[in-house]
């Protein structure tokens, strides 16, 4: 992991939107709001919310229940650090555990946050135009084409089907001509193509 993860700091947004709208309530609403309140005030960063419940949020039907929050945000070594700090003392049985895409945040006896880096070439300014209001904190929502590039990137088999699904219940709500510029950019193109056509699927 590079000292530098991202460059984007929290500054006025121009009012994008914001959504009201959430039924994917988590098991763990207080630590996703202390984390993210955390993130945003003393570190005065962005929170990205991506995943499975970005997908949800982006208009996909729910076709997969998931306790896990994905989230982004450009920070530091330091920061991250700082992050985990502020978790061990609040929540007395959390734990921290690395992986090849940042860390994650486990809390007992159920709830999980993953903090994922993600590659320059995936992230633009489009990631801010939208905003939710998930448990008294207010997240970014990136694009829905932007979601199915980072679940491409992802080496695990249930990302894949994920994409899979997506692109079978969720087709009215991706712009396709976007997304093959994006995952182009990120180098997946060739994942794309092979889950479009193993669910039948035209590009």
């Amino acid at each position: 992991m590079s000292d530098k993860i991202g460059k984007s700091v929290l500054k006025k947004p121009s009012k994008p939107k914001v959504k009201e709208r959430n039924v994917y309530v988590p098991y763990y609403s207080e630590e996703f709001r202390d984390i993210v309140r955390y993130i945003q005030t003393k570190l005065n960063k962005k929170v990205y919310l991506i995943g499975i419940r970005a997908l949800f949020e982006r208009g996909v039907p729910l076709f997969r229940f998931t306790d896990d929050f994905d989230i982004h945000t450009p920070i530091t070594r330091d920061e991250r650090d700082r992050i985990i700090n502020f978790v061990r003392k609040k929540y007395e049985r959390s734990k921290e555990i690395w992986s090849k895409f940042g860390f994650a945040l486990d809390f007992y006896p159920v709830g999980h946050i993953d903090v994922n880096v993600i590659p320059p070439t995936v992230y633009d300014e489009s990631w801010e135009r939208d905003r939710i209001k998930i448990n008294d904190v207010t997240v970014f929502l990136p694009p829905i084409e932007d979601v199915i590039v980072m679940k491409l990137l992802s080496p695990r088999r249930k990302d894949r089907k994920d994409v899979g699904i997506t692109l079978t219940l969720g087709r009215d709500h991706i712009d396709f001509d976007r997304l093959k510029v994006k995952v182009k950019k990120a180098g997946v193109e060739k994942k794309l193509v092979r889950t479009a056509k193993r669910y039948g699927i035209e590009l």
